[in-house]
């Protein structure tokens, strides 16, 4: 499904937003002042399709509306009641409805009050390794009052954010994913409402801190092992490659074994030598792939092996080699066919890379991934890149390799770094890998030269003042 429309009300208590999405263009950008809550919207829509409901916790806003091209709409509403002791509590309702369905809306945060400390205490054993008040933990453990806990949605957000990560890992543990029955019917209801969220719509977030990456949240928060993106980036496109090369293997493994057999059984077509020479043509244009294929990285350079001058005048002889070729050129173009996706995102990362670049050209070896080489000759790291090519390399990889057909991309302050003759290329260029790849883009800047001809595209914050 398509967004086509972004509600918010109350956001930060002031701020009533809606923000239509181009479907033509496939482009929207948000633009406003610092404060109007450009990069929050941004996070809010991020947080609601990933499972991680951090950020729709803790910011204030009353309701959080996404239409969709089908008339779907999710519906989060925001709203504090008292309960007992008088004690705020705060309400998290979510509705999604689909046309001819029925509507049901969910409490995110509302749980029946007799399994509160049942529910707590367990809770409080699965995130016994998360950032969470230990000394809650202790009186929840000795059995003291569960009102005696500040903040019951910290423990919420991080039940949350627990589970979304470690199903999107692929991670087994039963004692966070398997839930006791207390729970199947409680907080289980609840996940489930999330996760049927989540598998709506992919949502790919490109936020402004992307040169580096940190293996867990934890490091993160120590910056332990940091790990330069372009460089996890360059082996991963260098896994890619050898996947690819991979699934060629097998497919030309299966061919191979049938082969024989079908030379043998399959009617030769006529023996002419314009037909020969028909196949020669074909010949030559699968060998013309190869070199392409080796010029952008994935297949090793094979020579002048495959090139064929000859002429033959025996017409039985013709017969039998155009059986052979026939069955040789349909087989290749099955073997080259799997590398046409992977090569073409390559060559189009080239031909932005290389247009933008100075004094330095990428190359894409297949075992090494990105290879930068000076003018002069010398062999560069890409972490040792300007951080403005880091920022632009890493943002075309990500738009191209990891932002899957249908989704909607989010890319907070694309011009961070950038020179100002890069900002007016970026969206061009976006736009037309965003059409290439069928996915939608939402953009939050500041930058005019961004926008540059593209001013029908934005959505001023400002004006709704």
């Amino acid at each position: 499904m398509r967004i086509n429309k972004v509600t918010v009300k109350n956001l930060f208590g002031m701020f009533n937003y809606s923000i239509p999405l181009n479907l033509e263009k496939r482009a929207t950008i948000i633009i406003g002042p610092n404060g109007y809550g450009k990069t929050t919207i941004l996070k809010m829509v991020n947080g609601l399709f990933n499972g991680n409901l951090s950020i729709l916790f803790k910011v204030p806003f009353t309701e959080f509306v996404i239409d969709f091209e089908d008339n779907s709409k999710i519906h989060l509403a925001k709203k504090n009641r008292k309960k007992k002791n008088n004690r705020d509590i705060l309400d998290l309702i979510l509705t999604f409805s689909k046309p001819g369905e029925e509507i049901k809306s969910i409490n995110l945060t509302d749980i029946d009050s007799e399994k509160n400390r049942e529910f707590l205490y367990y809770a409080s054993d699965m995130l016994r390794d998360e950032f969470i008040d230990r000394s809650s933990l202790r009186l929840l453990r000795t059995g003291g009052d569960f009102q005696n806990i500040e903040n019951i949605f910290g423990i919420y957000e991080k039940l949350y954010d627990v589970y979304s990560r470690e199903i999107k890992s692929g991670e087994k543990r039963a004692s966070r994913l398997h839930l006791p029955a207390f729970l199947q019917s409680e907080f289980g209801e609840k996940l489930q409402a999330i996760m049927q969220i989540t598998q709506t719509l992919n949502v790919h977030f490109i936020q402004t801190q992307r040169l580096i990456s940190y293996t867990t949240q934890e490091k993160a928060e120590r910056k332990e092992k940091e790990t330069p993106v372009v460089n996890m980036y360059s082996n991963a496109l260098a896994k890619d490659i050898e996947t690819t090369l991979a699934q060629s293997s097998q497919q030309a493994q299966k061919l191979d074994s049938t082969f024989p057999r079908r030379v043998i059984t399959n009617p030769p077509p006529k023996g002419t030598r314009e037909a020969y020479k028909k196949l020669l043509n074909e010949l030559e244009d699968l060998r013309n792939k190869r070199i392409h294929l080796r010029d952008t990285g994935i297949l090793v350079d094979l020579g002048d092996d495959l090139e064929i001058t000859e002429s033959i005048d025996d017409d039985n002889r013709l017969d039998f080699l155009n059986g052979v070729l026939t069955e040789y050129i349909n087989d290749t173009r099955a073997k080259l066919a799997i590398f046409d996706e992977l090569a073409g995102k390559i060559e189009l990362l080239k031909k932005i890379i290389n247009e933008r670049f100075s004094y330095k050209k990428l190359e894409i070896i297949k075992d090494k991934g990105f290879v930068f080489t000076t003018i002069l000759g010398e062999e560069l790291p890409p972490d040792v890149l300007s951080s403005g090519e880091q920022h632009e390399l890493v943002m075309f990889y990500e738009f191209l390799f990891k932002v899957p057909k249908g989704s909607l991309l989010l890319i907070d302050e694309p011009e961070l770094s950038l020179h100002i003759d890069w900002q007016q290329r970026f969206l061009k260029d976006l736009i037309e890998i965003a059409e290439l790849a069928k996915f939608d883009v939402l953009i939050a800047t500041h930058a005019p030269s961004i926008i540059d001809h593209f001013w029908s595209l934005a959505v001023d914050l400002g004006e709704f003042r």
